[in-house]
């Protein structure tokens, strides 16, 4: 049987990954390609449990901001530039009653993406799906509390396990610090970074941590899902809007 790669963003030291599976790649590049040459109008469209409502303001600040203008500066300068429709508001967000599972695996996330998935994904509309969900990702049968999100390959599909960020800030802002950077992180990967789809225009992959950037100062390079990260990018978000992409990824997306 084939198994999906799935990219995890993750509090430990290593990123996580299921074997090779040539159809789902195929599925992302044929995505990105798509985003890249046809689409008019990307959309983030979110749904989430009730129990886990995503972060949306601080202060005056609209923390779903980060993510507008991380993707619109994947396509900055390009003749092809979709509208990036974002949601700003839990009213512009789809509820979905409590599920009462603590575990999710990659099929019950697929399949709850038939179900919460409103917006058209072909043609010339493009969207990701953003599930926020109360309770961990279960990896092979086994609950991984260490799990912050999950970007499944060829799905347009993103996770974010709630618990595991209340669970990782310290602070409020830091809480939303770790859940805008999950968020840019696994729509990176969902997009087709870094040389899952978007192909290289340099070298600066990680051979080793396959899908991501080697510059420790880029929202793809693989320890910047540790601690170290947090605190950086809650910084960043304490003051003002940031694009968290190096000019490598953004160069990779832009010449794409």
């Amino acid at each position: 049987m084939k198994q999906m790669r799935v990219w995890i963003f993750i509090l430990s030291l290593t990123v996580v990954g299921s074997c090779k599976d040539d159809e789902a790649d195929a599925k992302n590049k044929n995505f990105s390609e798509r985003v890249f040459t046809e689409v008019t109008e990307l959309s983030v469209e979110v749904a989430y449990e009730t129990g886990a409502e995503p972060y949306t303001s601080s202060g005056l600040k609209q923390l779903w901001e980060v993510t507008k203008a991380n993707l619109e500066a994947l396509f900055e300068g390009r003749s092809q530039k979709p509208a990036i429709v974002v949601p700003m508001e839990l009213t512009a967000m789809t509820n979905f009653n409590a599920t009462g599972k603590q575990l999710y695996s990659t099929g019950d996330l697929k399949a709850m993406a038939k179900t919460h998935r409103k917006k058209p994904n072909s043609g010339a509309k493009g969207s990701c799906l953003i599930l926020f969900v109360n309770g961990y990702y279960s990896e092979n049968g086994v609950e991984n509390k260490n799990v912050l999100g999950v970007s499944l390959t060829g799905e347009a599909l993103v996770a974010v396990f709630k618990p595991v960020v209340e669970s990782a800030g310290l602070t409020q802002m830091s809480k939303n610090g770790i859940e805008q950077g999950t968020i840019v992180h696994e729509l990176g990967h969902a997009l087709g970074l870094v040389n899952t789809g978007i192909p290289l225009k340099s070298g600066h992959q990680d051979v080793t941590n396959t899908g991501h950037c080697m510059n420790e100062e880029c929202i793809m390079f693989w320890q910047n899902e540790q601690g170290s990260f947090m605190a950086a990018f809650t910084q960043q978000l304490g003051t003002d809007v940031k694009v968290l992409f190096d000019a490598a990824c953004l160069k990779d997306a832009r010449e794409f």
